[in-house]
């Protein structure tokens, strides 16, 4: 069982999803594929995600978090078109609350989760709530299926 421990983040880091610590149990990390990332509830750390446990969906490549709340900005994905692209054009945020009994997994203790909100209005929450700043931003994401 340690070995696996050990090997996870190796493997990980081998195929360009290196889980990013966001704040408490909160990872951004992707499955399989770079540009599937989104937020993970990871109980025992980022060996521990569950692939249902993730929130908001693709592409996710900002994120930061503190003691009180929890930041996300990800690119949408539009299937308007007959199949699923992102557009890196637009951008969506996104925020929560963190509450004391965090660690039990989205579905038994769902956040409150406000958004998708644009730039204006994530911007008018940030300077009300005092939001934390984007400290984990992903360079490295796959933009070959622009509108």
């Amino acid at each position: 069982m340690k070995l696996a421990g050990l090997l996870l983040p190796l493997l990980l880091a081998a195929c360009g999803n290196q889980p990013e610590h966001v704040a408490g149990p909160f990872w951004l990390t992707s499955p399989e594929v770079r540009n599937d990332t989104a937020l993970f509830r990871c109980i025992d750390g980022s060996s521990s995600c569950a692939r249902d446990d993730f929130l908001p969906g693709p592409i996710v490549f900002a994120a930061g978090g503190d003691a009180r709340h929890v930041v996300i900005a990800r690119h949408p994905r539009d299937n308007s078109l007959g199949s699923e692209q992102t557009n890196w054009n637009k951008t969506e945020y996104f925020w929560f609350a963190r509450l004391p009994t965090e660690m039990r997994g989205w579905g038994a203790n769902p956040e409150t989760v406000h958004g998708p909100l644009n730039e204006a209005e994530f911007e008018a929450d940030k300077e009300q709530l005092s939001l934390p700043e984007f400290t984990v931003v992903l360079e490295d994401l796959d933009r070959s299926d622009k509108f």
